[in-house]
């Protein structure tokens, strides 16, 4: 009887460690903010407010932009709020795309047409658009890393107009991969536009020294910036405590606690 018992509770505690939550509105915003905080830093020691400010810039605006020392962990807490929201590598819904200095068009991100081939050849954020218009549902995260190595305004322009024309209100807003009057052989599984991902959120990282490049005004528009504390502290000699698994946010949950409509409750 008593290994039966012992292997019942192995049994729940495997069972415990593979269920995932799904998150609602009616359970309150402030369930999901003390998860997410929670989950970031059980491992790593982020400041709390932080991780606040970046869930309150993903509200506002899909285009966060995080600014901070080398080794600040930028590239580390927004996978972890990715992964806290339930899109991870093993899923497809987290993305990291590492931007090269070469990067002076958009053949890169969204993609061209082969002319030896004549067949459209995606981007990763084409990839990424499909992916998204097949799981209206779920949220998708893409981390550019280092983005400021190559001009931002130069190959993510169409990305910053689709932004900022889904924010005046349009309801067909469109990401347009080649010309329309191109006939390539895969057409029919790549059209000549992709609707805009509304349910993608991208997540840059910059450094700041010679090797990187300013970022313009049109870029700063459409983004929020944040720049990350570095506080020293001692709380990684302490115990992690009981792990924290992700949970699923559904896209029409989150989007009901978006706020795209500027307010002077803040003041």
């Amino acid at each position: 009887v008593m290994e039966a018992l012992e292997l019942v509770e192995e049994l729940l505690a495997d069972l415990d460690g593979h269920r995932v939550h799904r998150w609602t509105l009616a359970e309150g915003e402030e369930a999901l903010v003390d998860h997410v905080v929670t989950y970031c830093t059980q491992q790593l020691h982020f400041d709390p407010e932080d991780v606040r400010r970046l869930l309150v810039a993903a509200k506002t605006k899909p285009f966060v932009i995080l600014a901070g020392l080398t080794g600040s962990g930028k590239s580390t807490i927004a996978r972890l709020f990715a992964a806290a929201l339930g899109a991870d590598t093993p899923n497809g819904r987290y993305r990291r795309v590492a931007v090269r200095p070469d990067w002076i068009d958009q053949s890169e991100v969204l993609g061209s047409i082969n002319p030896f081939s004549n067949r459209f050849e995606p981007g990763w954020l084409a990839e990424v658009a499909r992916q998204c218009e097949r799981n209206l549902d779920q949220l998708h995260v893409v981390l550019l890393d280092e983005m400021n190595l190559a001009p931002v305004e130069q190959y993510l322009a169409e990305y910053l107009s689709a932004i900022e024309e889904a924010r005046s209100g349009s309801e067909a807003t469109m990401l347009p991969l080649y010309s329309a009057g191109a006939d390539p052989e895969n057409g029919d599984e790549w059209p000549s536009a992709l609707p805009f991902p509304r349910n993608l959120i991208t997540i840059g990282t910059v450094n700041i020294d010679e090797t990187t490049r300013v970022l313009s005004e049109r870029v700063l528009d459409r983004a929020n910036v944040l720049q990350l504390s570095v506080a020293i502290s001692d709380a990684h000699h302490g115990s992690g405590g009981r792990a924290v698994h992700p949970w699923l946010v559904p896209f029409q949950e989150w989007d009901r606690v978006c706020v795209r409509e500027p307010s002077p409750d803040h003041h």
